[in-house]
């Protein structure tokens, strides 16, 4: 999804990935075929209610306006990232205090001898 330079790009993008014709696409968005195929040929921009609309008829976690006007990350994908972010930290705090409890446990062994 990279490539997907320009908000074009990414409309024609959804609509193929979904597997959807320009028309079964147009005809779930509630507008006429020429709409769909100027904004995917002609470089025209959908104002904002029909983003809205194509986001909703896509409805896939992957697909929001973040990605579909930016071609950002959806907010899925941020999510993911978070959650991975947070287990990561998570993980740090517990090498932390396992290397704490070995330092400690280290110099109580050489306390002792």
């Amino acid at each position: 999804m990279d490539q997907l330079k320009s908000v074009n790009d990414r409309i024609k993008y959804m609509i193929e990935h979904e597997g959807h014709t320009v028309s079964s696409f147009a005809r779930k968005c509630g507008v006429a075929d020429s709409t769909i195929r100027s904004y995917m040929t002609e470089g025209r921009k959908p104002n904002y209610d029909l983003i809205v609309t194509m986001i909703k008829a896509i409805n896939q976690p992957w697909c929001d306006a973040n990605w579909l006007v930016m071609g950002g990350q959806s907010a899925s994908e941020n999510q993911d990232a978070k959650k991975l972010l947070k287990i990561v930290a998570e993980q740090q705090r517990t090498i932390e205090e396992q290397r704490k409890r070995i330092d400690a446990l280290t110099d109580k062994l050489l306390e002792d001898k």
